[in-house]
């Protein structure tokens, strides 16, 4: 049997571009400087940057996540004289946050490695990941609207449901109910032993 390979680690990258003058042109060159390093590109021309998978091109061009991010990096500034900032990791959403904590021209690498990546979100909130950013563009307006009943309908996780919380007394749900007294075992009576009761008759005046 053949040994079973290891599954290459993924590196996805986010890149900025940060251009002195912004003009649709200019923009679709850099693209094409990316496409020249990894075909595999999605681009984001709301806030001038492009998501680019290099899981593959590390192989192509042999070289690491660092080195190949150099090289494009360089690329963009040699060609057309633009500089940019970058991140990369093992998901989008971790290039993301490398690439929003980057400042122009640097770059910022999450190794695929669990000890690495609790590293890097340590220090972060927990609610980054989810949060809708400007720079994302605006949103749809069926997901906005679902977005406003979606918070407005759900109370904040700290808020308590429950207005008896604030005060500090118990729900009536978590009150310790009285326990009844266990019945205790006994000879039943039997049929001859029962008392029949005797009705009075009160005397007619």
């Amino acid at each position: 049997m053949t040994p079973a390979r290891n599954p290459r680690p993924r590196a996805i990258l986010r890149i900025h571009f940060h251009p002195v003058e912004r003009n649709d042109e200019l923009y679709g060159h850099l693209l094409t400087v990316l496409d020249g390093v990894s075909p595999r590109i999605e681009p984001l021309p709301a806030d001038w940057s492009a998501y680019v998978d290099l899981t593959g091109a590390l192989t192509f061009w042999d070289r690491d996540v660092e080195g190949l991010i150099a090289v494009l990096r360089l690329r963009l500034l040699a060609l057309h004289g633009v500089q940019s900032s970058a991140g990369a990791g093992p998901t989008r959403g971790i290039a993301a946050m490398a690439a929003d904590a980057t400042p122009p021209g640097a770059a910022t690498v999450v190794v695929d490695d669990p000890y690495e990546i609790a590293a890097f979100l340590r220090p972060k909130p927990a609610a980054a990941p989810a949060r809708h950013r400007p720079q994302d563009g605006p949103l749809p307006r069926p997901l906005r609207h679902h977005h406003r009943r979606r918070h407005r309908r759900h109370p904040a996780p700290h808020a308590p449901a429950n207005p008896r919380h604030r005060t500090g007394q118990a729900s009536p749900r978590l009150r310790p109910r009285p326990r009844r007294a266990p019945r205790r075992p006994g000879r039943r009576p039997q049929d001859h032993e029962r008392r029949t009761p005797v009705r009075r008759r009160r005397a007619r005046p």
